[in-house]
């Protein structure tokens, strides 16, 4: 076999190319011309180039001069409505391999590489304009990405004008949009905004910006505005004069139907239950505190949950782990109290504050308790029931900050384990659990004004450790454990009626040492155990939809947690940057 010697040049490609590019600025040895034409027809820009460099790098090229087509053959080749600049810097990066992309180039750069085929280099210059986005410009950018199918630079676009609602809405770009797109971002549940007051306001500017040809829209956009949650003086003082509303027909009906619901909340129950739901930004935070993971141990671990970014992070530990306890937030500050650790109950308290980012201890409850429910009023903070270790409990306790002591109340009327309750109305609700006689379907009030503890309807079913929480003026009962069977029935109470009622839609799962938390009006159940493992699922019951949907699960498995809603202002101090969203909370170190 005859000797092979392969004699190799390393940067043989890379000459090429350069010669290539030096061929084509010295305008020698080139065999077609491009004639790029604008919209209207009119030449903008003639280049020259090679005929085999061009199909060799660019698809379109490569399909139109190997094919048949007229222009194959043709020395000059017509482009139309293709930007000029853009097309001029792709050729040069054609034969250099190198793009420059400026802020006044990009969009031009970016049509002409979609028309071109040159995918690479439409996404380089997405994200080229992605970081260049703006509260003066994302409007523009949004709708210059929907008109040319750029999915991804749209997404981006749309989740920056969302974000940044009530700062773009103030800006003149906002005032060219069209109907649909004003209607498409003020219907949204999703736009940031400090108060429902940013949504009237850019529709009422947007009308008046020309208010000739927009009067029309007033209705379409005002159904958008979510008036009974407008600030009570806002809606008489502002809302109340505005003549674009007075004109319209249900301009009086939306008005009165938030003055109602101002002077009477009950009122909620006759209204859409969007009118009277927060937006997501506005909605609050969800805050989970302990419980049990798989391991089988006590967790000390606080997540907190943004429904507006969809996303959990974890908090600063407590100083205890604790299952089965109690959590509540009271003056801006976390409570958690009592719990389970190496099977023994906890009379400890600890709280947190955001000022510091740090727990200590308080005051202990005069009895260790597990499984108990604690209620914030208006003065303090009560904790009701429980197991002592020996024995289940009948007795509450009072928390007075003031004196940093606990103080026992009027016990209820059964004793009662593993119960849920809420505050309502000046009441205090004591929901289902168990003691040893069995499970409960009774629940007990204690009325603030007669000073006692009162029997109402029995629920549906019997239940322990379930959840429990206010659903507009009705209260929500979830999950929970039955004599043979964790469930996935939810039931709702109504205070003025005395009557439960079973909800239709059930949780995808059964739940039982859930935490139940309203936020949004809509319900939220948080982990628990579905009989056989611990759970890190998390759904929302939706009462406008009538239906359970998924939200984004928990970092990790828990069961008989506790949590509780954060507004957003309550950890406002803890946030670097106010624009990064309406809640930034502490993380672990």
């Amino acid at each position: 076999m005859a000797d092979t010697y392969v004699y190799n040049v390393e940067d043989h490609h890379a000459n090429s190319c350069r010669q290539m590019d030096e061929l084509w600025r010295q305008r020698e040895l080139c065999d077609v011309n491009l004639l790029a034409e604008d919209s209207s027809g009119k030449p903008v820009l003639s280049l020259s180039a090679h005929r085999v460099v061009l199909a060799a790098n660019v698809p379109y090229f490569r399909a139109m001069l190997t094919s048949k087509m007229q222009e194959s053959g043709q020395r000059d080749i017509t482009l139309m409505n293709v930007d000029g600049e853009g097309l001029k810097r792709i050729l040069g990066f054609v034969y250099t391999g190198r793009l420059e992309i400026t802020e006044t180039s990009a969009q031009g750069i970016l049509v002409t590489a979609s028309l071109l085929g040159l995918p690479e280099i439409v996404s380089a210059c997405e994200r080229f304009i992605a970081k260049r986005l703006g509260t003066a410009n994302c409007l523009g950018i949004a709708e210059f990405a929907r008109l040319h199918n750029l999915e991804a630079l749209s997404s981006t676009a749309e989740t920056y004008s969302f974000k940044h609602f009530s700062s773009i809405s103030a800006k003149e770009e906002f005032l060219s949009l069209s109907v649909e797109r004003v209607e498409e971002l003020v219907s949204s549940n999703d736009i940031t905004i400090t108060a429902e007051e940013d949504v009237y306001e850019a529709v009422t500017r947007w009308i008046r910006h020309d208010l000739d040809s927009r009067r029309g829209h007033a209705e379409q956009l005002y159904r958008h505005v979510r008036f009974p949650i407008l600030a009570d003086g806002f809606l008489t003082r502002v809302a109340g004069n505005n003549e674009l509303l007075a004109a319209l027909p249900t301009g009086k009906i939306m008005l009165q139907d938030a003055h109602d619901y101002h002077q009477n909340p009950a009122s909620a129950m006759y209204l859409d239950p969007k009118k009277i739901q927060p937006r997501s930004s506005l909605a609050g935070v969800l805050c989970v505190a302990g419980g049990t993971g798989d391991s089988g141990l006590s967790l000390s671990d606080v997540s907190y949950y943004n429904a507006h970014s969809k996303a959990w992070n974890a908090g600063t530990k407590m100083q205890l782990r604790r299952n089965r306890l109690s959590l509540v937030l009271f003056k801006g500050e976390l409570y958690a109290i009592g719990g389970v650790e190496h099977m023994e109950p906890m009379s400890t308290v600890e709280k947190y504050s955001p000022l510091t980012n740090s727990w200590r201890y308080v005051a202990s409850l005069n009895s260790p308790r597990r499984s108990c429910t604690a209620l914030v009023t208006g003065s303090g903070i009560f904790v009701m029931g429980g197991f002592s270790g020996s024995v289940f409990l009948k007795s509450v306790e009072f928390y007075n900050a003031e004196l940093d002591e606990w103080q026992y109340q009027q016990p209820m009327i059964h004793s009662r384990s593993e119960l849920t309750g809420v505050f309502f109305d000046q009441r205090i609700y004591a929901i289902g659990g168990q003691n040893t006689v069995g499970l409960h379907r009774s629940v007990e009030r204690f009325d603030f004004v007669n000073r006692k503890w009162e029997s109402v309807a029995d629920m549906c079913a019997a239940r322990a450790n379930a959840g429990a929480a206010m659903l507009g003026q009705e209260i929500f009962v979830s999950g929970g454990q039955t004599e043979k069977e964790v469930i996935n029935m939810a039931e709702i109470y109504n205070p003025q009626l005395d009557q439960w009622e079973p909800i239709t839609a059930r949780m995808s799962t059964p739940r039982v040492g859930l935490c139940t938390v309203s936020m949004g009006n809509m319900i939220y159940v948080i982990g628990g155990s579905n009989g056989l493992e611990y759970l890190d699922s998390v759904e929302c019951y939706d009462p406008s939809r009538l239906k359970w949907v998924p939200v984004t699960s928990l970092p990790f498995p828990r069961f008989g947690a506790a949590a509780v809603l954060l507004s957003n202002s309550d950890y406002m101090p803890l946030r670097e940057d106010p624009s990064d969203g309406p809640f930034s909370p502490p993380l672990s170190p």
